[in-house]
């Protein structure tokens, strides 16, 4: 009986390294034909000129080099200078397209990723779909907004815990460091991701990644991201026609970067923190989540999520548990800082 059991194993792992294989020849074809289907109907529905909230804004900043709200954004801002020299439509058309460029190419990497994840290309073209055509990321896809870079970090993100899951590449962790510093110099959300990711990868990988070489070429790399931010005080000693704060003191680039205005991690200054209990939060955020999903993402993750913990095992199950996790730690961390009043339309958005 334990040679058969062991026999049935083998088979098992046999048969998730092939199909692991058949996932990764296909999924770069579906990933990138998505992302180009994907772009081309973001194009014909981008906004024309300026739409409704920091739009405009972000417009100006990165047109006049200037510099945005807290936390400034700047190579957001710097990305978008390169679209506004693309020599066709108005200004405003080609910020607009930096976001639809963004989320096209975010959903192509998670495609990649859930491909990878669940050994099944069109288990991630369905996920690249349901994420691009996602009526909350489309209305950002179409517009200047930072959301969409944001988005990409994220993807691609998730597309190194995966692949690094499957073939333990020693670049990867590196190429991990990079992109984590950039998104999380871009927006501190991305924090509550990285946390948990990140210890997920230095525990997988500890006897190749710990020792004080390698951490250090890692923190150094994840540094490497935070580079733009010298953008700040260089603009602010030129009076940019659009520049928010003055960064050229240490204390004002301080809380600049750390979104003292607002309060650092929070959405809103302490003297508008709302009195709304974390269960109303959630209820919102969960009624939200499955319009956003076209009422079919939800339920389909739930079933995927209990089949595989229940009956899988080795690194599908792990990754699985590990991305849960990284949900269910960001959901609790954001709602317990999002401290709006939720008496508005606005806030509650």
């Amino acid at each position: 009986m334990p040679g058969k059991k062991r026999f049935k194993k083998k088979a098992k792992e046999m048969e998730e390294l092939a199909l692991l294989e058949k996932a990764r020849v296909h999924a770069p074809k579906l990933a990138w034909g998505l992302a180009a289907f994907v772009l081309i109907v973001y194009i014909l529905t981008l906004f024309p000129s300026v739409s409704g909230g920091d739009s405009g804004e972000f417009i100006l900043t990165s047109h006049t080099l200037g510099i945005a709200h807290p936390p400034g954004y700047p190579f957001y801002t710097l990305l978008g200078k390169l679209f506004t020299l693309i020599p066709i439509k108005t200004i405003a058309w080609r910020m607009n397209l930096l976001s639809a460029v963004c989320d096209s190419i975010a959903a192509a990497f998670l495609v990649l990723a859930v491909a990878l994840w669940s050994r099944n290309a069109w288990a991630g073209l369905l996920a690249g779909g349901l994420f691009a055509f996602s009526p909350l990321v489309w209305l950002y896809a179409v517009s200047a907004e930072v959301f969409s870079l944001h988005n990409l970090y994220i993807c691609v993100s998730l597309y190194l815990v995966v692949r690094y899951s499957c073939y333990r590449e020693e670049k990867l962790p590196y190429v991990a460091a990079v992109v984590s510093g950039f998104a999380l110099a871009h927006h501190q959300t991305f924090l509550f991701y990285f946390i948990p990711f990140s210890i997920w990868m230095l525990w997988e990988g500890r006897h190749e990644l710990w020792c004080a070489r390698r951490l250090g070429i890692m923190a150094g790399l994840l540094m490497l991201g935070f580079i733009p931010y010298v953008y700040l005080p260089i603009v602010s000693q030129k009076h940019a026609i659009t520049s928010w704060g003055d960064s050229t003191t240490l204390k004002g680039f301080l809380a600049h970067v750390l979104r003292r205005e607002y309060g650092t991690f929070q959405l809103a200054p302490q003297g508008a923190a709302g009195t709304f209990y974390m269960s109303h939060k959630f209820l919102l955020y969960l009624g939200s989540l499955l319009r956003q999903t076209l009422y079919v993402g939800v339920p389909v993750a739930a079933w995927a999520v209990y089949s595989i913990l229940s009956r899988e095992y080795g690194e599908k199950r792990k990754i699985t548990a590990l991305t849960l996790i990284a949900f269910v730690f960001y959901g609790v961390t954001f709602h317990a800082l999002s401290n709006l009043r939720l008496v508005t339309p606005l806030e509650t958005g």
